[in-house]
């Protein structure tokens, strides 16, 4: 719950709250100020009561329904600041009792990093029920964002983590129904947290929709169907937090009002028409809300109000006018379908892609793929004009077939390699109006060499290899198979040819995770080749190193070894191919890495090393790419130094090659902080992760997945080094990116989680400490096979968690279990360290498990 900021922009003028019918009214939007005129904190007289374990320090703020006090557990169990809220008045209606019992009972089922959690609950002596949550030090978004001046992108992407919370909330049925800015408050940390689900609703799974009952709202908020009483759904919500970023973009709100009067309010919500954001900005500020007048433009002020409005109209102009005016319909049907879909056009808009509720046609997609990449878009526009222009008739109109070839495989080589340089791996996310414009070539080639079909195909194939680099992985596959059935039919095919679009179509399908498919393709292409091709061809053994990969993945990884042997053995027998043969080698010991054989697999990458030096030269960054593999092997071996060392080396290659700041210089010292953390050495760790955190943000962004993962490493060692409330803060930051990106049941989310629960478990939060780490093992559990070893760690933090609570025999449960993973996966010294303690630990409890077998081993050491 938040402290609020004095004086501050107010979000409803007092007597705004609605009240439809009889029930009770509800004026939650905001508390007033401890201490101000009238306020109840100015008074002395609740300083120092106890509710519960806890001791009230003063009141926060008042509504309706309850009353907030910070307060500090009293019993020394640890220290903790926390906000606690009361039912208002010792007596509370029982239709208030109810409502404020359903709240508590909300809050309960919601674990989210941008919502305000909850942490005790209790009743008085006066048997009226209380509940404590987390005490947030804050302000309103909307005056965090203005006190800052933030751009529009800085707002839209901080207005993402709000829809994060507000999705997970309707994911577990419940819909807010109050959501405005003063429910959301941003921390020192910049993470902003929803609150106040005191009027929240849950809705039924059968009926979808909760039944507007006789409650109270902020009509400035609310949505039509809300207003009207009329059966609740998402959308509601949907509405609610497009009204707040339409003022958090523009300053005022969607509708032109006279006053702020809650009548004026309903009825311009109801009958009246928004008026585009792009339009709104240049509002004249006449409207006060609470204390303070709506700003103008959130963009950074130019010299004159005039330019700065005409900016923020250009920026608004287009896509975020339709975002808004989506989220902002009035009939519940025609807004975004779900707050994630609200939330992925704001993502595709910053991303520079076309958004969903903008049915644009061509120009508008080729004018988004325009800005986002001039070059690539050039470059491209260029390959298309080439190939449907001059290259295709010069081939066209060539009278021998050799030089159509030639000329052909020139055109498409140079195709093939303009679009690699123009976008090496981000057309990833271009992907619609790249493939528009591909689209085009491909049908000038349809239509103007009917009558010569090997070229054709061999520009099919072409276009194909393009699009699986692009990840455009449909078109590709489809060109692709366009192309067999061409040379499939025409007599003349060259079955060489017919080999090598087999391959590729075999390369597209693998990449789009088509592994059946990817074998059929790989099988026909080597039997192909065998026949084709002698014993010792460069030809057989790609083949047989490229069905070794669909057949490792599906879990065939005897076969797939004897493939890549073959293909190594061949490649060995070919002169200066050093290369090639460190390609099928590493893939060959990244295999036998997983198997379990860690000596062959360190062999074979050390001698992969040494053949990539050897053709590449010693500075090249495939070197380095490899010494990150060795180094990950080694510290899985837990040969801390080794890995260490390795580490070093490979930061030093490609500092030289790569310059001071590079995404593949911030994974290696993440990597790096990982081994030094796991020998045990949390404080030469801290400063790596440091400098980790600061290169990813810098090269992947501060919101990016590698940056959550940084976080979670540098709050680890905080823990371990007894920081720990700064350790929250970073790992509650890392859940908020991981499941913002990743969703809320993915393992990198489970280790963060994990991970907190242990600094929660050595604060003495045990309750929030063993929830967390259950939700860690469940997530695990469906995603990780039985047998590894992180499905361990796991056990080992929960039983932790047990043997804190004093419950020695749910411990046992879970740490013996622990122990034999660990031993069947010949785990690291890291984590036998972590297991040992923590049975040693339940020793000492006096536990004898089921069957009377040791905790420990004769010496007092689990080994």
């Amino acid at each position: 719950m938040p402290e609020p900021k004095s004086g501050s922009t107010g979000d409803v003028v007092p007597g705004a709250t609605a009240d439809l019918g009889g029930a009770p009214t509800l004026e939650e939007t905001r508390a007033e100020p401890a201490g101000a005129a009238g306020a109840p904190g100015a008074s002395p007289a609740v300083q120092g009561l106890r509710i519960g374990p806890y001791r009230i320090v003063r009141e926060l703020g008042h509504g309706g329904m309850g009353e907030v006090y910070l307060a500090v557990r009293a019993d020394e169990s640890y220290e903790k600041q926390v906000a606690i809220k009361l039912i208002r008045g010792a007596g509370g209606s029982e239709h208030l009792i109810t409502r404020f019992k359903r709240e508590r009972q909300i809050l309960a089922r919601l674990e989210h990093p941008n919502i305000a959690r909850l942490l005790d609950g209790g009743s008085t002596d006066d048997g009226l029920p209380y509940f404590v949550m987390e005490y947030i030090q804050g302000e309103p978004i909307d005056a965090h964002c203005d006190d800052r001046n933030l751009r529009t992108a800085e707002r839209l992407r901080l207005f993402l983590s709000v829809c994060s919370a507000v999705s997970y909330a309707h994911r577990n049925l419940i819909v807010h129904r109050d959501i405005k800015p003063a429910n959301i408050l941003v921390a020192a940390d910049g993470v902003p947290r929803l609150l106040d689900f005191g009027i929240a609703t849950l809705i039924e799974p059968e009926a979808g929709a909760a039944h507007a009952t006789a409650i109270a709202f902020t009509p400035s908020y609310a949505s039509p169907e809300q207003i009207r009483g009329e059966p609740l759904t998402t959308a509601t919500d949907v509405y609610s937090l497009g009204v707040v970023l339409y003022e958090l973009l523009t300053g005022h709100d969607p509708y032109r009002l006279v006053s702020l009067q809650p009548l004026e309010m309903m009825k311009a919500i109801v009958e009246g028409e928004v008026e585009a954001p792009s339009a709104a900005v240049a509002r004249p500020a006449t409207l006060a809300r609470g204390q303070t007048v709506v700003r103008i433009a959130p963009e950074e002020l130019t010299r004159t109000r005039e330019a700065s409005i005409q900016k923020l109209r250009q920026r608004l102009r287009g896509d975020l006018d339709t975002i808004l005016m989506t989220a902002l319909r009035k009939e519940a049907q025609r807004r975004y379908p779900s707050v994630e879909a609200f939330a992925e056009d704001i993502r595709r808009h910053l991303e520079g892609l076309p958004i969903t509720a903008r049915k644009g046609g061509l120009a508008y997609r080729a004018g988004k793929f325009l800005r986002r990449h001039r070059l690539g878009a050039a470059a491209a526009a260029l390959v298309a004009a080439l190939l449907v222009g001059s290259a295709v008739n010069v081939v066209v109109q060539s009278r021998r077939v050799a030089r159509q070839r030639d000329h052909a495989e020139r055109i498409s080589s140079f195709l093939a390699n303009l679009f690699t340089i123009s976008d090496p791996g981000e057309a990833r996310g271009n992907s619609v109006t790249a493939r528009e414009i591909l689209d085009k070539g491909v049908e000038r080639i349809g239509t103007d060499l009917q009558d010569q079909p090997e070229l054709r195909a061999d520009l099919m194939d072409t276009m194909g290899h393009v699009y699986d680099r692009l990840g455009l992985y449909d078109r590709a596959a489809g060109l692709l198979r366009d192309s067999l059935a061409i040379r499939r039919t025409f007599a003349g095919s060259d079955p060489k040819a017919l080999a090598k679009t087999l391959n590729e179509l075999g390369n597209v399908l693998y990449d789009k995770s088509d592994l059946e498919g990817a074998e059929k393709s790989y099988r026909e292409a080597l039997t192909l080749r065998r026949r084709l091709f002698g014993p010792d061809s460069r030809e057989l053994a790609e083949s047989l190193n490229n069905l070794a990969g669909p057949l490792e993945a599906q879990g065939h990884d005897a076969e797939a070894e004897a493939l890549f042997q073959e293909a190594l053995a061949i490649k060995r027998r070919l002169p200066n191919n050093e290369r090639a043969v460190a390609t099928t080698l590493r893939n060959l010991s990244v295999l036998r890495y997983k198997k379990g054989d860690l000596a062959t697999a360190q062999e074979g990458l050390r001698e992969v090393v040494a053949l990539q030096r050897q053709a590449l030269g010693p500075d090249h960054p495939e070197v380095a790419y490899t010494l990150q593999d060795l180094g990950v092997l080694l510290d899985t071996q837990g040969d801390y130094a080794a890995a260490e060392k390795t580490y070093r080396e490979a930061l030093e290659l490609q500092h030289k090659v790569l310059g001071a700041e590079h995404p593949d210089i911030a994974t290696t010292l993440t990597n790096l902080a990982n081994t030094i953390n796991h020998s045990g050495r949390p404080e030469v760790a801290e400063p790596v992760y440091r400098e980790a955190l600061e290169m990813s943000r810098k090269m992947y962004g501060a919101d990016s997945t590698d940056v959550a993962s940084v976080l979670v490493g540098l709050g680890d060692v905080l823990g371990q080094r007894g920081q720990l409330a700064p350790a929250e803060d970073l790992l509650r930051q890392a859940m908020a990116l991981q499941a913002a990106k990743l969703g809320d049941e993915h393992v990198d989310l489970a280790t963060t989680q994990c991970t907190l629960a242990e600094v929660l478990r050595k604060q003495g939060r045990l309750p929030e400490a063993e929830a967390l780490a259950r939700r860690c093992l469940a997530i695990r559990e469906v995603k990780l096979p039985k047998e590894h070893a992180d499905l361990a760690d796991g056990l080992i933090v929960l039983g932790l968690v047990l043997l804190d609570q004093k419950r020695p025999a749910e411990a046992a449960a879970v740490l013996l279990p622990a122990r034999d993973k660990l031993e069947a996966a010949k785990a690291p010294p890291s984590a036998r360290r972590r297991a040992a303690d923590a049975l040693a630990r339940l020793d000492e409890q006096k536990v004898t498990p089921p069957g009377g077998r040791a905790l420990t081993s004769p010496s007092g050491h689990w080994h």
